[in-house]
């Protein structure tokens, strides 16, 4: 087979740089296992800088990005075009506006490219796309699901190395790919780069495989349990809807699967988010029917029942807080929550508040720049409280469990927050059945893996509808039900007290990287230029 040189790359139509890049990464996207695709993935965006800084046409900068945007854009709509099954404008307004977000690293990395030697610009190739991912993790407008490090979800025995780094550091190990084979490809005549290319794509694989059989989990085993009642969300969970399933009827369900797998050594047994949507006021907990009902199962049964709930909180204009909501011609104020609530045997009870959003559903960042939005996302868009850490929750014997909820499992440094506060075990509570039979839940599970190497912790994992089941502490997956069934899952998993160095540093790859990108700017209009340009 004839090689194909660097010049002869330089020549094909800018649309194939655009459609390859693209293709690529949907093809290594969760929930396939071809995350290494990612490795050559940005290779056509490198090649399609120098090719137009090559012709004679104008405008080369906005050519560039124009072309980096379309690419950026095949890539969101052939990874999350499920997000549209839940809220139509608003899955359109995520895919279009976070492509444009992701242009604006290559905006830096154009100015600084071209300003500078060639090496200055491909040290900022790397480090403002980390910058970029660091910030989306950290702004009202969040959008983390295609940080570069979460390709490898279902590839998890080559990213081991996560419980140091987190996902950027599969961020950092793919985009350094990209820019070694460029240099390959760009630099055939210097062998030298084939050694150094082969090593940086070879070398994380060896050290994981150290890392995955050298790894042996300790500490004591519980039982826990996972329901998946496979509700409706849409026709059958919330009352008002076209076949509202009674609340009670809803709860007897649940009641019911988990008494099919609990035996008399299960310890947790996890309901999924919202898994009691009938509003309970948090100051009356316990008198709530529902709630009385658990304490007696709990009791009777010597099991902690870890589920979620839709609660309130009353409050008057002295102790009123920044997301309360007044109702029409009422004298008070209220909160909303999206609770996580653990009920043990001993007649305790313990609640976390939902902390991290989703931007647009049920919160909307920064109200006075896109209130507009509001009416155009349904009017689902309601004001929800939060709490200010990730606490653990604790049953009668001592055993934490980080209730994390939906989307903040998407979070790697967030969950960490729960196993600095003592989690021995993940526990997430979900409904992915908003986004239908799409990838959208199979990526959430594959997530989940992420968040078990990063922490060293097992994962137990409950939803409503979308996918439940067990990872261990290596990532592998133990157990998992079948999409839109209602069943419940039993397994032993370990406890962890371990905390890991990313744990305890959290995701210090974007901060560097937010402090080099700068620097490395400055240095473009400071610096030497770049006379190959």
């Amino acid at each position: 087979m004839p090689k194909i040189s660097y010049q002869q790359l330089l020549n094909l139509p800018y649309m194939a740089y655009v459609l390859v890049s693209g293709i690529l990464l949907i093809l290594a996207w969760p929930t396939t296992c071809f995350g290494p695709l990612a490795f050559f993935a940005f290779v056509p965006n490198l090649l399609l800088f120098d090719a137009i800084r090559a012709d004679a046409q104008k405008r080369k900068g906005l050519r560039y990005l124009f072309y980096t945007y379309l690419s950026l854009l095949i890539w969101n709509v052939g990874t999350t075009w499920w997000v549209y099954n839940s809220t139509a404008a608003g899955g359109i307004f995520a895919m279009v506006v976070n492509a444009l977000l992701m242009t604006v690293p290559f905006a830096f990395f154009y100015t600084i490219r071209k300003k500078t030697k060639e090496v200055y610009g491909l040290i900022a190739f790397v480090s403002l796309f980390l910058t970029f991912e660091y910030w989306h993790l950290n702004w009202e407008l969040s959008w983390p699901w295609l940080t570069l490090g979460n390709v490898f979800a279902n590839n998890t025995f080559i990213i081991q190395w996560y419980e140091y780094t987190g996902v950027m550091g599969g961020s950092l190990w793919i985009l350094l790919c990209n820019v070694f084979i460029y240099i390959t490809i760009k630099y055939a005549a210097h062998r030298i780069f084939r050694g150094i290319t082969a090593a940086v794509v070879l070398l994380p694989v060896i050290i994981s495989a150290i890392i995955y059989f050298s790894y042996t989990e300790t500490g004591s085993e519980i039982e826990v349990a996972v329901v998946q009642p496979n509700i409706d969300p849409y026709t059958e969970k919330f009352r008002g809807s076209r076949n509202a399933i009674p609340y009670d009827l809803q709860f007897e369900r649940m009641l019911r699967l988990s008494e099919q797998v609990r035996t008399p050594e299960t310890r947790f047994i996890l309901w999924p988010e919202t898994a009691i949507p009938a509003d309970i006021n948090e100051d009356k907990v316990l008198q709530h029917p529902f709630i009385q009902q658990l304490l007696y199962y709990c009791n009777k049964n010597n099991v902690s029942i870890l589920t979620g709930i839709d609660s309130h909180r009353f409050m008057d204009e002295h102790t009123k807080t920044a997301t309360a909501r007044k109702p029409p011609n009422a004298s008070y104020y209220y909160d909303s929550y999206n609770t996580a609530l653990l009920i043990n045997p001993d007649e305790s009870y313990q609640i976390y508040h939902k902390s991290r959003m989703v931007p647009g559903v049920e919160s909307l960042p920064y109200p006075k720049v896109f209130g507009f939005v509001t009416s155009s996302l349904g009017g689902i868009v309601q004001p929800i409280a939060r709490d200010s850490i990730a606490r653990a929750l604790y049953n009668q014997s001592g055993i934490a469990v980080a209730p994390v909820i939906c989307y903040e499992s998407v979070f790697g440094e967030y969950v960490s927050g729960y196993t600095k506060n003592n989690a021995n075990f993940i526990g997430i509570i979900t409904n992915d059945g908003w986004w239908g039979n799409t990838a959208g839940h199979k990526q959430h599970f594959a997530y989940a893996r992420l968040r078990a190497i990063e922490q060293r912790r097992s994962v137990a994992r409950s939803a409503n509808t979308g996918v439940s089941g067990f990872i261990d502490q290596r990532g592998n997956v133990l157990q998992e039900n079948k999409y839109w069934v209602q069943d419940a899952l039993v397994q032993k998993i370990t406890l962890n007290s371990f905390i890991t160095f990313y744990t305890k540093h959290g995701d210090f790859i974007g901060f560097f990287a937010l402090l080099l990108s700068p620097l490395l700017f400055l240095y473009s209009f400071y610096g030497k230029r770049d006379i190959q340009r």
